[in-house]
């Protein structure tokens, strides 16, 4: 009988599985930081007020909300480890920080397309393209980041 790489699928330790999860938010929230810079400075540009509309500024406050809400999301396993498991690790926190991430995930994911839904309007000048090609985006995220994971996931098992 031979293994290959897919047939071996150990969570492991607790240890590892919480340093696997560190790791993850370590990659997300870079990316999160920065977009919510650049979408706070958008505010503070002149042609926000001349080139795009209410309604579309209010897009940009939601997507500024959903960036928040991720970056409230990847933080808080953290925030929680440090005051409620003081030096020791669960299975709780480890199923708690995957779900937070994977939440933080579908934030991020709808704040990128909210503003390119914006950005699409300004660069074509058309009623409804930019709408089609933010979903398009957002459904790809999603198809991606869970759609993906979760079909690979079935194949693993599938192997046993």
């Amino acid at each position: 009988m031979s293994l290959n790489f897919e047939s071996v699928r150990q969570a492991g330790p607790l240890d590892r599985q919480v340093s696997r999860a560190e790791q993850e938010a370590r990659m997300v929230l870079p990316g999160i930081q920065a977009l919510f810079g650049f979408q706070l400075i958008a505010v503070f540009n002149n042609a926000f007020f001349e080139k795009i509309t209410t309604s579309e500024r209010i897009l940009h406050l939601l997507a500024i909300c959903m960036t928040a809400v991720s970056a409230m999301l990847i933080m808080t396993p953290a925030a929680y480890h440090r005051q409620s498991e003081k030096g020791f690790i669960s299975s709780y926190f480890v199923f708690m920080s995957s779900h937070f991430i994977r939440y933080s995930m579908i934030a991020l994911s709808l704040s990128i397309s909210l503003e390119v839904d914006i950005i699409a309007r300004l660069i074509l000048r058309t009623d409804n393209i930019h709408h089609i090609i933010a979903l398009i985006l957002f459904m790809t995220y999603i198809s991606m980041w869970f759609v993906f994971p979760k079909f690979r996931s079935n194949r693993v098992h599938h192997h046993f």
